[in-house]
């Protein structure tokens, strides 16, 4: 047990000495050298330490928990977070590097390849250790400071940290110390992003050789990520008011610029003037036709000045995102067609959020059927839709016209806690998008003439309140006359 009496005893000791001397950049904004960005206390903005403590005693007693009772002979358990690796899109170019959500949530860390650690004998007991890159001159000297272990530690008051030389030893002598290994559980939480970390990468290695068993546990880290904190939601609505100021600005720049392309960098521009670290997802600017492609990327076309222009958009802001979708005509006017269809539109997505409000639909699953039938009665009534259609056959035309789902959780992913079922009541923090959707392609016979090549989509962002809901996405202009009148002042 030397490697974990060492680590335990003299290294803490370093540590402390180091964390109460702290003085330099550690690699990421902190309360020393980024105060307008970090609050005394905090990790990252608006997120304290003290939060990100709860949140690993929490997700503690949460696998402690499901290990008594999925197995029977286990008196010890260890879980496994892994950071995300860097990514690249040529030699030598990395994509913008963006934490691994789980890992994030649970100490705020932003460095690639870095390992949270959890482990313990007890529900009550844990430590957490950090495993972390080396220090390196030559490191430093091209990409920046990186923390290291005192800074690490200072950084996220985890129990301890220590680099990635350490792991190896580490993990094989905690889980061979007393022939735990046979007792021991271990979980662990990975996405695609933090697969191919190192130190996971070893660990999964060792537990191969000594027959641990091992488990997932990112069901049980996204029923925690799932309801909001207070700190969290103020960082949501943050992130949705930045959002429907640059969307609203960027509708009215649409009455003197078209190009597609340009309107992406407007819109990012105007996010971070504003405050935003960048796009939460590359942006949806689609006019006219393309529009009915859902998840329309390309945005290399000018839009023409008939035509409506579909934007679905977000930005983060302390790692927590917003989503938000409008339509509206570049010319500033609907025309007949285009008013039918956005009124229509319009009425559903008013009405789903209403019922959210009153509780007469709590889950996602109910949410949608809701939007389906909505959508077929307003759509016959409307006659584009034959009132001659059962039940069945209405609901399988509609869902050619309205071909996903009525919305999404949303917090520090855009398609956030996916593991949730969409058929779990909600509960109040939790953050769900409500986004129907009206998709008519120009090759479409089954619409008259006019309704031909027009696709329109509204997204709102929803925080379910303990008396309702709160539409932190309500500052975007929506209605129809609200959209006209913002566009032509």
């Amino acid at each position: 047990l030397m490697m974990l009496n060492k680590l335990l005893n003299g290294y803490l000791n370093e540590a402390r000495l180091s964390v109460c001397r702290m003085s330099r950049y550690v690699g990421q904004p902190s309360p020393i050298s980024h105060p307008q960005l970090i609050g005394v206390g905090c990790v990252t903005p608006g997120i304290l330490k003290t939060e990100y403590a709860e949140r690993r005693a929490k997700f503690w007693s949460s696998i402690w928990k499901h290990a008594q009772t999925n197995h029977t002979n286990m008196n010890n358990c260890v879980v496994l977070i892994p950071a995300a690796s860097v990514r690249y899109c040529a030699p030598d170019v990395p994509h913008v590097f963006r934490q691994e959500s789980n890992f994030f949530y649970l100490c705020g860390f932003q460095e690639p390849d870095s390992l949270l650690l959890l482990y313990g004998k007890t529900e009550e007991a844990h430590r957490s250790v950090l495993f972390v890159q080396q220090r390196s001159p030559h490191k430093e000297l091209w990409e920046g400071s990186l923390a290291g272990c005192d800074g690490a530690k200072w950084l996220t008051d985890v129990d301890w940290a220590t680099v990635h030389d350490d792991f190896t030893k580490f993990f094989e002598e905690y889980l061979l110390a007393n022939g735990q290994a046979r007792s021991t559980v271990m979980y662990s939480v990975v996405s695609d992003l933090s697969a191919a970390n190192p130190c996971y990468k070893k660990a999964l290695e060792i537990a191969g050789n000594l027959a641990i068993y091992g488990e997932s546990a990112l069901e049980l880290i996204h029923r925690l990520r799932w309801i909001k904190s207070s700190a969290e939601v103020e960082l949501m609505r943050k992130a949705c008011l930045i959002g429907c100021e640059a969307l609203a600005d960027t509708m009215r720049y649409t009455r003197h610029c078209r190009d597609e392309n340009v309107l992406v960098a407007k819109m990012d521009l105007e996010l971070r003037l504003r405050g935003a670290k960048q796009l939460a997802y590359p942006p949806v600017v689609a006019g006219g036709s393309r529009a009915n492609i859902i998840h329309y990327l390309d945005a290399n076309q000018t839009v023409e000045e008939n035509d409506l222009i579909l934007m679905d958009v977000g930005c983060e802001v302390g790692g927590y995102v917003s989503d938000i979708t409008r339509t509206w005509p570049v010319s500033g006017v609907f025309s007949k067609p285009q008013s039918i269809l956005y009124d229509l539109l319009y009425d559903c997505q008013c009405k789903l959020i209403d019922r959210i409000d009153q509780r007469r639909l709590v889950t996602l699953r109910e949410a949608y059927l809701e939007m389906m039938a909505l959508l077929s009665a307003e759509l016959q009534n409307v006659g584009l839709l034959s009132g001659e259609l059962t039940a069945q056959e209405a609901f399988n035309a509609v869902d050619q016209i309205c071909p996903h789902h009525v919305g999404h959780y949303l917090g520090l992913d855009v398609h956030d806690t996916h593991t949730v079922p969409k058929d779990v009541p909600f509960q109040t923090g939790v953050v769900i998008t409500v986004e129907p959707g009206l998709y008519f392609p120009s090759d479409c016979v089954d619409v008259p003439e006019e309704f031909r090549g027009i696709g329109m989509r509204i997204e709102d962002d929803v925080l379910v309140t303990s008396t309702g809901v709160d539409v932190l996405t309500d500052r975007c202009p929506k209605s129809k006359n609200d959209l006209q009148a913002w566009l032509n002042i």
